[in-house]
């Protein structure tokens, strides 16, 4: 009788570690996966941070783009002016040199005669 005790007391054992291997198991897989499920939803958070963060940078470098496109034009058109503005004295200095030549010219037929 102490036999038959032993022997479903071992088996009862075996039974019992069976099912308590099976349910600890099947408890670290369901935490194993509630943490992968957690780790997923960080990355993806932080994934799309980082993209938020990227399209701000590209809006900000776009705008200094602008910004200095913005500066060239008006510089390019100060040194365009000032050409210009050079350019017409220029001509007027011709002008009166063409003046004075013939003036000069003038004056040594004048002195010839």
């Amino acid at each position: 009788m102490l036999e038959i005790i032993g022997v479903s007391g071992v088996a009862g054992a075996v039974v019992g570690s069976g099912i308590c291997y099976l349910w600890i198991k099947n408890s670290r897989q369901k935490e194993f996966s509630h943490l992968e499920l957690e780790a997923k939803a960080k990355a993806k958070a932080i994934s799309t941070e980082a993209e938020l963060l990227l399209q701000e940078a590209n809006v900000k470098i776009k705008t200094k783009e602008l910004d200095q496109e913005k500066e060239y034009q008006t510089r390019l058109a100060k040194v365009e002016d000032r050409n210009r503005a050079l350019i017409l004295q220029i001509k007027d200095v011709e002008k009166d040199e063409k003046r004075i030549t013939l003036l000069e010219n003038k004056l040594l037929d004048k002195e010839t005669n």
